[in-house]
């Protein structure tokens, strides 16, 4: 296999057979120039088994050009994909509660904002699937990518107020610009968090981030705040094999994905098939 699950990372059995069908071969020479099978899909992101591969070590996982990082399908920032649906299953997980408390954006979301998109095409496009209608909002999460070479993210405290970032490239050729950037996008979300929809989140705090002060660059998340996978995968931890191989088998079988049923049947006849030739 190209990336084992190990007993330390506490994997249940379906886990491991995923792991098994996602990482269970070297990566093919053709993948440098065809599509390989799709292993999550929905809507329009479509993920590639080619970029589950960039989880797998030694690989760094990130937009840092290093002499590990993986790349593939001419694709040097296939890292990057695995944000979109990671959000996007967080999302889809904080849509059935009551009372939605996070807000996980995709990476479309502030590339649109810095495009200067208007803002009723973004309340038209993005308020359905990702800014879910709720009067507890307590977080709110912007995976930024600048197709130069850079890629944070903007953790915002609607409770606290406060404003943290995430910072996978830390240039500090580039932080002028980050933060311009950063600061277009806090001034359109104070707009959408001005409207009649989400007004009653702020009835304590100005519903304006930029009145907030200035970024945070923490270590890490807080501890008051509730920490989750995405974060994770911009800390430290994500050198872990643990979390990497949980992302992995998580992203696969999470409720949407489209080919998830297809993904269990075909990991289950390899188990199988893996389990007779032991016999």
């Amino acid at each position: 296999m190209v990336f084992r699950p190990f007993h330390n990372m506490g994997l249940s059995l379906q886990e491991c057979k995923l792991a098994a069908y996602i990482f269970g071969k070297e990566l093919p020479l053709e993948l440098v120039t065809s599509p390989k099978e799709i292993l999550f899909k929905y809507s329009y992101f479509n993920l590639p088994q080619a970029l589950f591969m960039s989880l797998a070590p030694p690989g760094t996982p990130c937009l840092d050009i290093t002499p590990t990082t993986v790349f593939i399908a001419n694709q040097p920032f296939a890292w990057l994909q695995i944000i979109n649906p990671a959000c996007l299953m967080a999302s889809v997980r904080t849509r059935k509660s009551r009372t939605p408390r996070f807000w996980y954006m995709p990476t479309n979301f502030a590339t649109d904002v810095l495009l200067d998109t208007p803002l009723s095409e973004l309340a038209q496009h993005y308020q359905p699937k990702w800014m879910h209608e709720t009067n507890q909002l307590e977080h709110v999460f912007v995976p930024i990518w600048e197709a130069v070479d850079t890629c944070y993210m903007l953790f915002l405290d609607v409770k606290g107020a406060t404003l943290y970032v995430l910072d996978v490239s830390r240039s500090p050729k580039s932080i002028v610009r980050r933060e311009a950037n950063m600061r277009r996008i806090c001034r359109v979300l104070g707009k959408i968090f001005s409207t009649d929809r989400n007004i009653a989140n702020f009835r304590h705090t100005n519903p304006d981030p930029t009145n907030w002060g200035s970024f945070q660059y923490p270590e890490a998340i807080p501890n008051a705040v509730d920490r989750i996978k995405i974060i994770q995968l911009y800390e430290k931890d994500i050198y872990s094999e643990a979390v990497r191989m949980r992302t992995a088998t998580s992203i696969a079988s999470c409720d949407a994905n489209e080919y998830a049923c297809f993904i269990d049947v075909k990991s289950e006849l390899l188990w199988r098939d893996l389990l007779d030739r032991i016999d």
